[in-house]
C-alpha cells in the first residue's frame, strides 16, 4: 500500500493552490493515519511530481522536413521518418 493510497480526500485538489483549508485537512489526515514526518514528505513529493508532470502534445513537422520523407518513402518503397530531438549535432 502507498502512501498516497492511505490519504484521498485533502490531494483531490491537486493543481490548484493550497489553501489554509486544504492544508488543515491534509495535516489532519496525516496525523488520523499516524504518518511520520518522512513519510508525509514522501506523500507531498510524489503529489508534487504528479503535478508538474503534463503531457506535451507532440509538435507537428514542418515542410522543410516533410519533404525528404515524402521523397524517402517514394524511392525506397519504406516508410522514413525523419525526427529531431532538438540538438544540434
Amino acid at each position: 500500500m502507498t502512501i498516497a493510497s492511505r490519504i484521498k480526500a485533502p490531494w483531490k485538489e491537486i493543481g490548484k493552490p493550497p489553501t489554509k483549508k486544504s492544508a488543515a485537512l491534509i495535516a489532519q489526515a496525516i496525523v488520523a493515519k499516524g504518518l511520520s514526518v518522512r513519510d508525509a514528505e514522501r506523500l507531498a513529493q510524489q503529489k508534487k511530481a504528479k503535478r508538474f508532470k503534463t503531457a506535451r502534445l507532440p509538435r507537428e513537422k514542418d515542410a522543410d522536413t516533410r519533404a525528404p520523407e515524402r521523397d524517402l518513402t517514394a524511392k525506397l518503397g519504406l516508410k522514413a521518418e525523419i525526427s529531431f530531438d532538438g540538438k544540434a549535432a
